[in-house]
C-alpha cells in the first residue's frame, strides 16, 4: 500500500500533467465490446472458400454475444474477452443448382482457450442430402478458416488496445508492454477465485439431496421408430422442435447441448433405432450434479413408443424435470412434426 508522506511515487501526482495513474500503478480498464463486435463482423464476413467440389461463404454474423475489456495494473496488460458467435453461411456444389444454408457456432471464444480448443460446429438448415453434404464439406475443409478468423480478432484486439491503456511514466518514457509471459498478480487472483468457486460448487453438490425415485415416462408418437429416433438425435430436427440452438454428436462419448445450452451431457450408449443412454444435466443444477437418462424405442401397433428412465435427479428438481420433458421435448415434437398423440 502507498505510504502517505514518505515519498512513495504512487502518491506523487504533481509530476504528471493529467495527475492520473502515476507510474501505471493503479488498475485501469477500457471497454472494447463495441469495437470487437464491429471488428468480428468485418473479419468473419470476409471468410469464403472454393475448390473443385464447391464453395461457401459467411453471409452474416447473426449472433455476437459477450464482452471484451483491457486492463492495466502495474504496467501490465491483461486482456479479457468472452464471446458466443453464430455465423450464417451459404454454399453451393458445382454439380447442383441449389443453395445450401446453415449456421456455424463458436460458443467459447475467450481468453481461456487457444485456437485448437475452440469449438466450431456446423448446423445445416435442414437434413436434406445436399445440406448434410455441405455440412461435412465445411466441417472438414473450412473450420480452420473460422478458427483463424477468431485468432485474427484476438491479434487485432491486442494491437488496437495495447497503445492507449498504459500511460507514460513521470519521466515521459513508455513502459514496456507485457501481454504474455508469466501470470500477473491479477491473473493469480482470478485463478484463486476460480479455485474457490470450484470448492463452493463441490460443497453445494455435497449438500444436494439426490432423489431415490426413478423418473419414468412413456410417450407414443404416430410415426415409425426410425423417424422418432432421427428426430431426437439430429441437430436440424432438435433445433426445429426446441426452437433453439443445439449441438449433437450422436455416438458413444459424443457431447450434446440443447435449448441454448440449458441441457448438456454426453452419449454413453447409442444403438440406432433401439436405445440411447446419456449423462444429462440442467444448467441450473449445482456444479457436478448429473443424471443418467435411458431412452428405449419400440414399434407398436399404434405408433412408436419412447420409454424414458432417469435417475440421479436432485430431489427438488424431480417435478420440474418431469414437466420439462413433456413441455419442451415430447410435446413440441408432436406439434412440430405432426406425430400427434395424447400425452401419458
Amino acid at each position: 500500500m502507498a505510504k502517505w508522506g514518505e515519498g512513495d511515487p504512487r502518491w506523487i501526482v504533481e509530476e504528471r500533467p493529467d495527475a492520473t495513474n502515476v507510474n501505471n500503478w493503479h488498475w485501469t480498464e477500457k471497454d472494447a465490446t463495441t469495437w470487437s463486435k464491429n471488428k468480428m463482423k468485418q473479419i468473419f464476413t470476409s471468410i469464403q472458400m472454393e475448390d473443385e467440389e464447391g464453395s461457401w461463404q459467411i453471409k452474416e454474423v447473426k449472433t455476437c454475444d459477450g464482452e471484451a475489456t483491457i486492463n492495466n495494473r502495474k504496467g501490465k496488460l491483461i486482456f479479457f474477452y468472452e464471446w458466443v458467435l453464430k455465423l450464417e453461411y451459404t454454399g453451393t456444389f458445382k454439380d447442383s443448382t441449389t443453395d445450401m444454408k446453415g449456421s456455424i457456432n463458436v460458443p467459447n471464444l475467450s481468453d481461456e482457450n487457444d485456437a485448437e480448443d475452440l469449438e466450431v460446429s456446423v448446423v445445416p438448415d435442414n437434413d436434406s442430402k445436399n445440406n448434410q453434404r455441405m455440412k461435412e464439406f465445411i466441417r472438414t475443409k473450412g473450420r480452420h478458416l473460422v478458427r483463424d478468423a477468431c485468432m485474427k480478432y484476438v491479434e487485432d484486439l491486442k494491437i488496437e488496445y495495447s497503445g492507449g491503456v498504459i500511460l507514460p511514466t513521470k519521466n515521459g518514457a513508455a513502459p514496456a508492454k507485457k501481454t504474455t509471459g508469466e501470470s500477473t498478480d491479477i491473473q493469480k487472483e482470478f485463478k484463486e477465485m476460480s479455485t474457490q468457486e470450484k470448492r463452493q460448487g463441490e460443497d453445494a453438490k455435497s449438500k444436494v439431496r439426490i432423489s431415490d425415485v426413478k423418473l419414468s415416462l412413456k410417450e407414443t408418437f404416430t410415426t415409425d421408430i426410425q423417424q422418432i429416433f432421427l428426430t431426437m438425435t439430429t441437430q436440424a430436427r432438435v433445433s426445429a422442435f426446441t426452437r433453439a440452438s443445439c449441438e449433437i454428436d450422436p455416438k458413444p462419448g459424443g457431447k450434446f447441448s440443447m435449448l441454448a445450452g440449458n441441457i448438456t451431457g454426453e452419449f454413453v450408449e447409442f444403438v440406432m433405432n433401439e436405445k440411447i443412454v446419456q449423462k444429462w444435466r440442467m444448467k441450473s443444477w449445482p456444479e457436478g450434479v448429473e443424471s443418467l437418462v435411458t431412452l428405449e424405442f419400440k414399434q407398436e401397433d399404434d405408433g412408436a413408443t419412447v420409454q424414458l428412465s432417469q435417475t440421479g435427479i436432485p430431489d427438488s428438481e424431480m417435478e420440474s424435470t418431469k414437466e420439462g420433458w413433456r413441455r419442451h421435448i415430447f410435446g413440441p415434437i408432436k406439434q412440430t412434426f405432426g406425430f400427434g398423440s395424447n400425452l401419458f
